[in-house]
């Protein structure tokens, strides 16, 4: 018990020593620095690409789980989307949301074109 006042005694009394080791001789000059804001690049993302393709994917989902009229009109808005993001900067988006779906709808179209001829008989 004496050993842990001691400690605390002399816990408090040397911090106010080490404060002040060396006499201060001479004056801090403050430089006055002007904060340097970052360039604002505006929106990076064209939302037309984006829906353009994940359309286009849902669309590709769809057409495989046998949604082909709701596949079929996903993919229009696809395309559609795709155009629109042609006429905006960042276009690889839309193009490949353009594509996919092109390559989705004539996928489609071949389906539907066998089928007729097939007589609808599933196999």
């Amino acid at each position: 018990m004496k050993y842990l006042i001691l400690l605390l005694i002399t816990l408090i009394t040397f911090t106010d020593v080490s404060y002040a080791s060396f006499p201060v001789s001479g004056n801090v000059q403050n430089e006055i620095v002007e904060p340097i804001q970052a360039p604002t690049y505006g929106n990076s993302q064209s939302i037309w690409g984006i829906l353009s393709l994940t359309l286009s994917a849902i669309g590709l989902i769809l057409f495989f789980n046998s949604g082909i009229v709701i596949g079929l009109l996903i993919h229009l808005l696809a395309i559609i989307f795709g155009v629109i993001g042609f006429t905006k900067e960042l276009k690889g988006l839309a193009i490949s949301g353009f594509i996919l779906s092109l390559i989705s709808l004539a996928g489609l179209f071949l389906y539907l074109v066998l089928l007729i001829l097939s007589g609808g008989a599933g196999g």
